[in-house]
């Protein structure tokens, strides 16, 4: 008798068993469509995703042999509630080896009508790999990470998370004109980058390409206009990618043309002036934000923390977290700007900072 003659009930049990190849079930699940709907689900449910339409954790292989793999085969998924994608470290020397694990991973989210909770880890927690790169490297990483971002808005992602990884975090430099020459150039650059839609330059200072890098700045940014209504109302970000340069031009358009009400800050490491510079251009993007929360930033001062609450004039929740180990927010407050929450009903923070808003 072939496997094909025996009932579901005992082809269950046989693939069941534990001591029955979990790889055999990927094989038999493309052998037909009766055995995909068998083995499917029993491999899944062996990988701890007994339920892969609500929720699922995957780990992406260098060499593509993983879960996503046998998720996008499955038949049966047709909507995806909760994902988390772990891309693999790439080379040391490269971003290169990466990129295809982006695309894998758009392709993969492109197959459905929407999804609603998206984490994207983009490496290790601390690694500062490819945090440098020419304009080839700097074109190609914006692009790719730019266009799974805006895939991820386009299919009506509602809570996003981007997680760790400073791939090319160092490409952009902070500048600040003093002569009369440098300040008519940055006006120059200020009215150019506000016609197409960026903002990446402030009062007396620019973001500026790196010269040993490369001259290309290659933004990445969200479309002003939809096809559909956008619904992603909260963004965690906890990698510095979308805190710096070619990113952090995605950041402020996701700020600008997404509905986003909530927004979380942390485990992210900045000098002070960049902390200073980024969160000035978050602040100018996003004035009807609600709820903020700020945990773990390392190297940032207090007053920068109280000068960008005061710009978010509708908060009606805040959190800034505690500084632990010499690391996180400062707790201690010196010389600021005072908020003034009018709409604030749910406040979270060390007892310096509740004393100094009262």
């Amino acid at each position: 008798a072939s496997l094909l003659s025996l009932p579901n009930e005992v082809l269950s049990i046989i693939f069941e068993n534990p001591k029955f190849p979990a790889d055999y079930l990927c094989i038999l699940a493309v052998l037909c469509r009766r055995l995909h709907f068998l083995a499917l689900p029993i491999y899944f449910a062996r990988n701890s995703m007994p339920s892969p339409q609500k929720s699922v954790v995957i780990s992406l292989h260098p060499d593509g042999m993983d879960m996503l793999a046998a998720l996008n085969m499955a038949l049966f998924i047709s909507t995806m509630e909760d994902i988390t994608c772990i891309f693999p470290h790439p080379s040391c020397t490269s971003i290169f080896p990466l990129l295809p694990h982006l695309c894998r991973f758009r392709s993969f989210i492109s197959r459905f009508p929407s999804v609603k909770s998206v984490t994207l880890q983009l490496d290790a927690r601390n690694s500062m790999c490819n945090a440098a790169g020419d304009d080839v490297a700097l074109r190609a990483w914006s692009s790719t990470l730019g266009a799974l971002l805006n895939t991820l808005v386009e299919k009506r992602c509602t809570d996003l998370t981007v997680r760790y990884g400073g791939y090319l975090t160092r490409s952009y430099q902070l500048s600040s004109g003093k002569t009369k020459r440098a300040k008519r150039v940055l006006k120059s650059i200020k009215k150019l980058f506000r016609r197409s839609g960026g903002a990446m330059a402030g009062k007396g200072w620019e973001f500026r390409r790196a010269a040993d890098q490369g001259r290309e700045r290659a933004l990445t940014s969200v479309s002003s206009k939809s096809s559909r209504p956008r619904t992603l109302t909260s963004l965690r970000i906890q990698s510095a990618v979308l805190m710096t340069p070619p990113c952090l031009n995605w950041t402020l358009s996701a700020l600008r043309f997404c509905p986003i009400t909530s927004l979380s800050i942390s485990q992210i490491s900045l000098e002070n002036e960049l902390w200073k510079a980024s969160l000035t251009l978050i602040a100018k993007a996003c004035p009807k934000l609600t709820s903020l929360s700020l945990s773990e930033l390392e190297t940032i001062s207090d007053v920068e923390i109280l000068k960008f609450c005061s710009r978010l004039p509708r908060l009606t929740s805040l959190r800034i977290g505690y500084n632990e180990e010499a690391r996180g927010t400062p707790t201690r407050c010196r010389n600021g700007i005072v908020p003034e929450f009018r709409t604030l009903t749910s406040l979270v923070a060390p007892a310096n900072f509740i004393l100094y808003f009262l």
